[in-house]
């Protein structure tokens, strides 16, 4: 009976240890577009905060070089800016890149064809488009 009951209590730990949930998100063209949008909408605003900071750091330093001589108190404003800016890059392109994949999904009915009728019905059906060009 020991034996029986501690195999028992191993197989739930071993079942409960090993098995699989699905936590992952379904890959939807949907998921795909909003993930895109989000991104777009991110880099956007590092590219919209990267200028402020570099026109603000050059009218700094413009203004300090004009009224003091020679002085850099914007350049390191400009640098920061700069390099916000570039870092909006990545996310462009893997908006981009997602909005490809979300569009490559689609739904779509296509036909199946009977032998013994000789009709065709529509059935639903998941696609998925594969190529490099455009």
């Amino acid at each position: 009976m020991k034996k029986i009951l501690v195999l028992i209590i191993s197989m739930l730990i071993a079942r409960a240890s090993f098995s699989q949930t699905d936590t992952a998100q379904a890959l939807t063209k949907g998921y795909y577009m909003r993930k895109a949008k989000n991104q777009k909408i991110t880099a956007f605003v590092l590219i919209g905060a990267g200028v402020t900071m570099f026109v603000a750091g050059g009218a700094i330093n413009f203004n300090d070089n004009f009224l003091e001589g020679n002085s850099d108190k914007g350049l390191w404003l400009c640098y920061v800016g700069g390099a916000v800016t570039l870092s909006s890059i990545p996310f462009f392109i893997a908006s981009h890149k997602n909005k490809v994949k979300g569009l490559s999904l689609a739904l779509k009915k296509q036909p199946v064809y009977l032998p013994y009728n000789n009709t065709a019905f529509m059935q639903p059906a998941i696609s998925l488009q594969i190529g490099m060009g455009k």
